[in-house]
């Protein structure tokens, strides 16, 4: 097994037993003349390509709170305004390289605007959809009610036609009835004339 504090193994590591602590401290000083680059945290430097500086966040705030208030107020020609060039191929949004900070995000915008203009669009096919059936059903529900009307017209005629038909048997019987008294009368003797 190998002894661990064996000079030869130390001076790999850059560590040397027989300087002083101050020796071996001032041979690993950082060189401070590099330039001093932030850290960005989760991969931003990508993003931040030109710098923040270079970057009109003003524009891109009031663009995305028009396309914001566009989706809010369900405006889809305004949203068309943000898709203009992307149409209906987010495919090839997703494929435009973005050289800049304001590319990426008008990509961003974009492609949000584009997903939210798809959302508005179905939901508003689904709303006129809903609106058709809607009608429908009041088309449905008002020919329901005529042909109720018309059978409660038919009902009445029928009631009508019931006390027509009861009247004229009525009226035949009675009038049977006097063609009896009549034949019973014509056929029963004459009184004999006096001379």
């Amino acid at each position: 097994m190998k002894n661990p504090l064996k000079s030869s193994d130390n001076t790999k590591l850059g560590l040397t037993p027989n300087k002083p602590l101050s020796k071996r401290l001032e041979s690993r000083k950082l060189n401070w003349t590099l330039p001093f680059r932030p850290w960005s945290p989760f991969g931003m430097e990508d993003v931040f390509a030109e710098g923040v500086e270079k970057v009109d966040f003003g524009r891109l705030r009031q663009q995305k709170k028009e396309v914001n208030l566009a989706m809010h107020r369900q405006e889809v020609p305004l949203v068309n305004v943000f898709l203009e060039g992307v149409k209906s191929d987010p495919e090839a949004l997703a494929r435009t390289p973005a050289s800049s900070f304001i590319d990426r995000a008008q990509k961003t915008i974009l492609t949000s605007a584009y997903a939210f203009g798809e959302i508005y669009v179905s939901m508003a096919k689904a709303d006129k959809e809903i609106q058709r059936l809607k009608r429908r059903d009041e088309l449905a529900k008002s020919k329901m009610a005529e042909a109720q009307e018309a059978i409660r017209e038919k009902n009445a005629l029928l009631v009508q036609k019931e006390a027509l038909a009861k009247e004229v048997e009525e009226l035949k019987r009675s009038k049977a009835e006097e063609v009896a008294a009549a034949r019973v009368e014509a056929s029963s003797p004459s009184e004999p004339q006096r001379s």
